[in-house]
């Protein structure tokens, strides 16, 4: 997902994005009429090769905010992962009193910025009206990271599946190598060491 979402009328609803692969999240959703439930269900095959990605904010207004994977959003032990396309910055998600559910391992890297998931209320209200904050597996950071799918072990193999499905594909990433003789993006195991480390270094944070 390249282009913002907004919500800016209306009631409560929900917003669902779904993937047999990744889920990636490049830009913001908010909504600031009536609260927003957001669901972000990769892998939807079960196969164990998906995950959420999630590169900018999030800002329920009250709404329920939900990611993992597998063949039920709470089955899978692929994980999410916060990070922001390089640069150094923080990264929140924020309910206005809806309930944060992350559902498998989460790995982040945010090059030494801040992962904050907020469920206050807006209006200053007490703790009991915040939402619960809930992760059913591990939080590492983004270099030691040991599992994002089952069939995908390890922290280069993810490295591997982001630079395929997100960063080859994504024309204004500096982070993209293309053959300068036949202008064709190279795949991850077309890369040197010295590449696939740039991009391991990258993610990492």
């Amino acid at each position: 997902m390249n282009s913002a979402i907004n919500k800016t009328s209306g009631g409560d609803t929900s917003l669902t994005l779904e993937a047999q692969r990744n889920v990636t999240v490049n830009a913001g959703i908010a909504s600031s009429s009536g609260a927003l439930n957001v669901n972000l269900h990769s892998d939807t095959d079960g196969d164990g090769l998906g995950a959420v990605l999630i590169n900018a904010d999030i800002a329920t207004n009250g709404g329920a905010f939900t990611s993992g994977s597998g063949t039920t959003i709470e089955s899978g032990s692929v994980g999410t992962y916060f990070g922001n396309q390089g640069e150094t910055s923080n990264r929140n998600v924020k309910t206005n009193g809806g309930a944060i559910s992350l559902y498998g391992d989460v790995a982040i890297g945010l090059h030494g910025g801040t992962l904050t998931l907020d469920t206050r209320k807006n209006d200053g209200s007490t703790n009991s009206d915040r939402g619960t904050v809930t992760v059913t597996g591990t939080v590492d950071s983004g270099n030691s990271y040991k599992r994002v799918s089952s069939g995908l072990e390890g922290w280069e193999d993810f490295v591997k599946s982001y630079y395929d499905d997100v960063i080859s594909k994504d024309t204004s990433s500096r982070y993209r190598y293309i053959d300068r003789r036949t202008g064709k993006v190279l795949s991850y195991n077309e890369l040197n060491n010295s590449q696939k480390s740039y991009i391991s270094r990258y993610l990492a944070g």
